[in-house]
């Protein structure tokens, strides 16, 4: 991730640390707390905007397939959303996911857009939790001078589509060291 950033890439995670903190925390095990679960990822850097898609357990469930992944109890469900409470800070955008498609895309254009114009503009990387600086190693044409040729990465090009009035992602094409594409 680091050497992407570098190298000036934007990058589009789905589930990041968050989530798995949030999950993790959610299973009520005494020694995975919220803070113990943090500390094991404090290395990472931290997202410019984390966009949480928010609706409640009971609005969830009525939507159709609920329940055929084994987190998907309403019981447990409120727990992770307690969870993400406990992360949520200047960084996270709430998107009301009860919504209809194009409402919860303006809403996700209008927090994302500003977000990567500031990244685009020089804002500095934080680490993951207290946002302290952290610095990117060299932008790969410098490494290549300095180090032999690392592998090079793949990114996936993800389309996410409408079909029968829900949300599609599906792969579309691989590409050796290019940016990824997002469309809708």
């Amino acid at each position: 991730m680091l050497r992407l950033l570098a190298g000036g890439t934007t990058l589009v995670l789905d589930r990041y640390s968050y989530s798995g903190v949030a999950y993790t925390a959610a299973k009520g095990v005494p020694h995975l707390s919220i803070d113990y679960c943090k500390s094991l990822e404090v290395v990472l850097p931290a997202a410019d905007l984390v966009v949480h898609m928010t609706m409640s357990p009971e609005a969830t469930a009525a939507r159709g397939g609920y329940g055929e992944e084994r987190y998907e109890k309403v019981e447990f469900q409120a727990r992770v959303m307690e969870a993400f409470g406990q992360l949520r800070d200047e960084r996270w955008a709430a998107i009301d996911a009860a919504g209809t498609i194009d409402a919860i895309h303006e809403q996700v254009a209008a927090v994302v857009e500003p977000a990567v114009r500031r990244a685009q503009d020089g804002a500095a990387l934080g680490r993951l939790w207290d946002y302290a600086p952290m610095q990117l190693p060299a932008p790969p044409q410098e490494q290549e001078q300095s180090a032999p040729a690392a592998a090079e990465d793949t990114i996936v090009e993800v389309k996410i589509a409408q079909a029968g009035g829900a949300g599609k992602v599906e792969p579309v094409q691989a590409h050796a060291s290019q940016a990824p594409a997002l469309s809708s």
